[in-house]
């Protein structure tokens, strides 16, 4: 089935999508975010914090909504975490990626459609060492 939409309705959609691009909000819970270009005003940043330990840390959004992923800092001198992996593809859409000075890693990404994404990552080093492996999971409801 085809779906027509008439001339205000495609406007509209245009101006929320200019106004979704603006900015990200600044504000979640009891963390502060610094505003991200490309996720949108309108819903608010949650904030997750990957862990290697049980339970795993949960959030919840609303499809455009803005999500702060925090990454610990590598146990291993000199190598960088990896950019988080989500899964399933198509859940949530990596806006940006920075590394701070002492190492850890924030990525922030843009909620797409309802469901429940896995967030991960781990470091790449070469040693049969044990890696750790962060993860956390997004509610987008």
């Amino acid at each position: 089935m085809r779906r027509v939409w008439s001339a205000a309705t495609c406007a509209a959609v245009l101006v929320v999508g200019a106004v979704g691009l603006a900015a990200c909000s600044p504000s979640t819970g009891s963390r502060p975010v610094p505003v991200v270009s490309g996720c949108p005003t309108a819903a608010a940043t949650v904030h997750l914090a990957l862990s290697d330990a049980q339970p795993v840390p949960v959030v919840r959004t609303v499809p455009g909504g803005c999500v702060a992923v925090q990454v610990p800092r590598s146990p291993f001198a000199g190598h960088a975490t990896e950019v988080p992996t989500v899964t399933p593809d198509g859940r949530l859409h990596l806006v940006s990626d920075t590394v701070s000075a002492g190492g850890s890693r924030t990525a922030y990404y843009r909620a797409l459609r309802t469901g429940t994404a896995t967030v991960s990552s781990t470091v790449t080093v070469q040693t049969n060492v044990f890696v750790p492996r962060w993860s956390g999971l997004v509610v987008i409801v």
